[in-house]
């Protein structure tokens, strides 16, 4: 009898789980601080709008944002990376400049990506708004034709975020809605 109950519950808690993030209960509402006012949540700094031209950063967008943010008594998390919310808070997108060479070796297209984090990092580190960093979003999904990420270097990033900011602020690697079909993608995010 009690091995039956077992057996009983175990099965209606995994059908309990799967309804729940079948249908979205642990789900994450972006609103795109770009579209929108700074709102509190997450500021997305997109690569191509930031470095238009290689090692030019242009930091008035998001020093605006963080200013209003600040204005207002909000914290807000810094999203960095190449693949961030895309512009209608959705899925996620692939923000690369126009300049970047997509046919490079990857060790060059990894020095890239790491000098634009370090960069952001330590321009940021200091500003009381920002609270934690977000390194990418929804990094183990495919959609919207974005590489899926490679854990070993998702966890390079982490590491070089965590390093340059000596631990100050929390990193955030997943960020994401997350439906029956993404649930194990979310999960290898969720775990790192």
């Amino acid at each position: 009898m009690v091995k039956k109950f077992k057996l009983v519950s175990g099965i209606l808690l995994i059908v309990y789980i799967l309804f729940i993030v079948a249908f979205g209960y642990f789900s994450y509402s972006h609103s795109n601080a770009y579209e929108t006012e700074a709102s509190g949540e997450v500021i997305s700094v997109y690569w191509d709008e930031l470095e238009k031209e290689r090692g030019e950063y242009d930091f008035s967008k998001t020093d605006a944002l963080l200013s209003q943010a600040k204005g207002r008594g909000l914290t807000t998390t810094l999203a960095i990376g190449f693949k961030l919310p895309d512009s209608s808070g959705g899925e996620g997108e692939c923000r690369f400049p126009g300049w970047y060479d997509h046919e490079a070796v990857q060790a060059e297209k990894d020095k890239q990506l790491f000098q634009m984090l370090r960069t952001v990092v330590n321009r940021y580190e200091e500003n009381s708004s920002v609270v934690a960093w977000q390194v990418e979003y929804d990094s183990f999904s495919d959609k919207k034709g974005c590489p899926v990420a490679d854990a070993g270097l998702l966890d390079v990033e982490i590491a070089l975020v965590e390093g340059v900011d000596d631990g100050n602020k929390q990193v955030i690697v997943e960020r994401a809605s997350v439906s029956l079909g993404d649930f194990f993608e979310w999960v290898k995010g969720y775990l790192r």
